[in-house]
């Protein structure tokens, strides 16, 4: 069964698709959080663009009832319009024509299910914010040592490194025993 997905549009934005791209690169296929977070450092006007997508997208799967802790950008699909004609004003007495460009945004998210995102987790893919989502819970619920240990694949840039590369040695062992 297919991860549900929701979507959020924003339409006729005066600017350039091409530099919408660059922004749109960043944030594909992050978890919410994260491309938020990335998102906020960019000091161009597509950044805030996207940004404010992103968070009506959000809001929009709040409302709908999906957890926000599974959230994740699935695709961001950027169209490309010709506004309206514009005089480019030239030397010597000479004129022409320019097309002022109209973009779209549209924004999916979808929610991965449990068994996705626990996979997501155990292979050592879990992103930088569920880790901090991890740690807060951990200190609400005042964890002990062993606990705060036995999470620490998730809770730590190390630890989701040690997790990945112990997978991938995993994998590799059982495909010499074939």
């Amino acid at each position: 069964m297919p991860n549900p997905t929701w979507i959020a549009r924003k339409l006729n934005i005066d600017y350039s698709v091409y530099k919408l791209q660059a922004c749109a690169m960043l944030v594909r296929k992050k978890h919410i959080h994260d491309a938020l977070i990335l998102i906020q450092n960019v000091s161009k006007k597509g950044g805030k663009l996207i940004k404010s997508v992103l968070e009506a997208a959000r809001v929009n799967g709040i409302k709908k009832g999906y957890a926000e802790e599974r959230m994740f950008v699935k695709e961001i699909v950027l169209g490309k319009a010709l506004g309206q004609k514009k005089i480019d004003i030239k030397g010597r007495g000479k004129m022409g024509l320019i097309h002022a460009p109209i973009s779209t945004i549209r924004v999916v998210l979808e929610e991965r299910s449990n068994a996705d995102f626990y996979k997501m987790m155990m292979s050592g893919k879990a992103t930088p914010a569920i880790g901090d989502t991890f740690r807060k819970m951990l200190y609400q619920n005042d964890a002990d040592f062993e606990r705060v240990k036995a999470l620490s694949h998730i809770t730590t840039s190390q630890g989701r490194y040690y997790r990945r590369t112990q997978f991938k040695r995993l994998i590799q062992l059982v495909q010499k025993e074939y």
